[in-house]
């Protein structure tokens, strides 16, 4: 018994020393480094999360969410695209700089 509780205690004092030096993750590490893919559709600026199965786009200025595009937004091509956060219109400024719309009639 007394052989247990040494081991338990180097183990723990161990573990407190390598998340002490960082090298060990702890959960606020992994959600720092945590990414979230998206399609994203640079002609019609519109997000498509696989995940969630939801479409985020502009609406009159405000961006929105839902199952499906609304009807008048045509998708056309589409690049994979990794964000660090759960929405990525917070992250359209820099997507735009890499993949700036250009409409294709």
């Amino acid at each position: 018994m007394k052989n247990n509780i040494k081991k338990w205690l180097y183990a723990f004092f161990v573990a407190v020393l390598l998340i002490s030096f960082g090298w060990l993750p702890t959960s606020e590490a992994n959600h720092k480094h945590r990414h979230y893919r998206y399609i994203y559709y640079p002609g019609s600026q519109v997000y498509y999360s696989p995940v969630v199965h939801r479409y985020y786009y502009l609406d009159n200025g405000a961006w929105v969410y839902g199952v499906a595009p609304p009807p008048t937004v045509r998708l056309g091509r589409s690049v994979s695209v990794t964000l660090g956060g759960p929405v990525p219109y917070v992250y359209h400024p820099t997507v735009i700089q890499q993949y700036p719309v250009v409409v294709v009639p």
